[in-house]
């Protein structure tokens, strides 16, 4: 009894909210990111000099080392002060640099490109629902909307130059604000195929699943019909949008640094301003919460996949 107890699936959910398959990406999300900063973690400590490596390792003043710091035959030391690492790491304690708090520093980077990568992706959303809408005309359908789904397949920064170059200059500061974060998501929604992929996700898999058999079940039966077509639109729209979540951050770089000068550094900018001023560890704890977040939200993708498939 005990072992098909623990072989059967534990499946429990709120709503459309499957919570065992977020708890499973989380577990995986989470080994996944220790082994991949292990080895960064090894990586920095090898290409560092004997000062930099006491300073990445936290390392006593009065720790006295003549040579430097070997990845093989120190490893347990290493291993011992990463593993100091994540102690703190779950505590949100990253120490200091010059006076300021290492994960205030991360966190405001973060926040300012999650900021612009969401925003770009609701922004990609509402664009492509009004395109879907417009594409009964046909004349619009044939010149706008093919026009900007061309536009939409190039890169962030193509389109960023173009902007900065002919129609605004970002590092002005006397334009306005808000207008510069309206036009940023207006570049990420286009840049990097996003615009077209939201476009066919919308105009096809909409479709392709509002006629699959359960659906149309659930509509002859009297139910909503939008309710259970509701995991599977959910699933599709989360995999079209971290399947351009690479190519988006990678676009942002450019984006960031324009904006570093109106309070908007983000995480990239962060990471090379790290390395200009010697901090490998607020550099390391950058990368380390960015492969948190971005393996979280690809094992949440695979979860939710396996469980619509198995439907």
């Amino acid at each position: 009894m005990v072992n098909n107890l623990l072989n059967k699936d534990i499946n429990f959910s709120i709503w459309v909210i499957p919570i065992d398959k977020i708890l499973g990406a989380l577990a995986n999300a989470i080994w996944y990111s220790m082994l991949i900063s292990y080895l960064l973690y090894n990586i920095i400590i090898l290409i560092s000099p004997l000062e930099m490596q006491l300073s990445f390792l936290r390392l006593s003043s009065d720790f006295t080392r003549e040579s430097s710091i070997n990845i093989l035959s120190d490893q347990i030391l290493i291993l011992s002060q990463f593993f100091n690492f994540l102690i703190d790491a779950v505590q949100l304690e990253f120490g200091m640099f010059n006076g300021t708090n290492r994960f205030i520093m991360v966190s405001n980077a973060f926040k300012n490109t999650l900021l612009f990568l969401f925003s770009g992706l609701l922004c990609s959303l509402i664009m492509s629902m009004i395109l879907l809408f417009l594409r009964q005309f046909k004349i619009i359908k044939n010149t706008l909307i093919q026009f900007l789904c061309n536009i939409s397949l190039l890169h962030i920064v193509i389109i960023f130059i173009f902007f900065d170059l002919y129609l605004i200059n970002f590092t002005n500061s006397d334009f306005p604000f808000f207008w510069k974060i309206l036009f940023c998501s207006l570049i990420v929604s286009l840049g990097s195929g996003m615009l077209v992929d939201y476009y066919n996700l919308i105009k096809e898999e909409f479709d392709n699943i509002m006629s699959k058999d359960y659906v149309q079940f659930a509509k002859d039966s009297g139910f909503n019909k939008y309710r259970f077509a509701s995991k599977e639109l959910i699933f599709n729209l989360i995999s079209i949008s971290i399947s351009r979540i690479p190519l988006v951050f990678s676009g942002l770089v450019i984006i960031e640094y324009n904006m570093r000068d109106d309070g908007l550094e983000g995480i990239s900018t962060f990471i090379f301003n790290r390395l200009d001023v010697g901090d490998d560890m607020s550099m390391f704890v950058a990368v380390f919460i960015s492969i948190i977040f971005f393996s979280l939200i690809y094992f949440l993708s695979e979860k939710i996949k396996e469980s619509l498939i198995q439907k």
